[in-house]
């Protein structure tokens, strides 16, 4: 009888809970992770809303909303996504768009889209978008369409391109096998300062 009345009043008390709090866990790390998440989230809305009047009223040129975008980019993928397509007409920042989606696993849904809109923009003229278009073939081991990309983009701007590129060359994926012209890559991409550049010119 004592356990009846037991369970019957827990059930009256969780009735009685307000509707606001029975969201919340039994578990108080639950509980501030859930609270950080909406904090997190308020304060991108809030730099989304800032940089959005700005832009708007001139006080923001593209660059400057594109630059804060990729400032964002590791914090809060999808404050860069917002804040990038508030200037989706601008040639660059479709491109840092298609650059987000193609490689940031965030966005994997939505990587086709991210390869249109980077072919879009190396027909456009920015040298840069094919880097990125040969760094996603190589990826994804399509190794013809990279080395076209890798082709088209001269001169090579990133260190990336020059370390896959240098992959290719010495395993002759889409290329013939030639140690001399992976080494020179392997020494461009460590002339640029990329790090895995580095330490294959090193091991090469």
């Amino acid at each position: 009888m004592k356990r009846i009345s037991l369970y019957f009043c827990l059930l009256l008390a969780a009735i009685a809970v307000p509707a606001g709090a029975r969201g919340l866990s039994l578990n108080p790390r639950n509980n501030r992770v859930a609270r950080s998440a909406a904090v997190k989230e308020n304060k991108t809305d809030s730099i989304y809303e800032s940089v959005s009047q700005q832009y708007a009223n001139g006080k923001l040129s593209a660059d400057s909303v594109i630059s804060l975008a990729l400032y964002h980019k590791v914090c809060s993928p999808k404050l860069t996504e917002r804040c990038l397509k508030l200037v989706g007409d601008n040639p660059r920042g479709a491109m840092e768009l298609g650059v987000l989606y193609a490689f940031s696993p965030e966005f994997a849904r939505r990587a086709s889209e991210g390869v249109k809109l980077l072919q879009a923009a190396a027909k456009g003229g920015l040298n840069e978008a094919n880097c990125y278009l040969g760094f996603y073939y190589y990826n994804h081991r399509d190794y013809k369409k990279a080395k076209a990309y890798f082709d088209a983009c001269n001169p090579i701007q990133y260190g990336f391109g020059y370390a896959a590129l240098g992959g290719m060359y010495t395993a002759g994926n889409g290329v013939g096998e030639d140690l001399g012209k992976a080494r020179e890559a392997y020494r461009n991409s460590s002339l640029m300062g990329y790090p895995r550049g580095m330490a294959l010119y090193g091991f090469n």
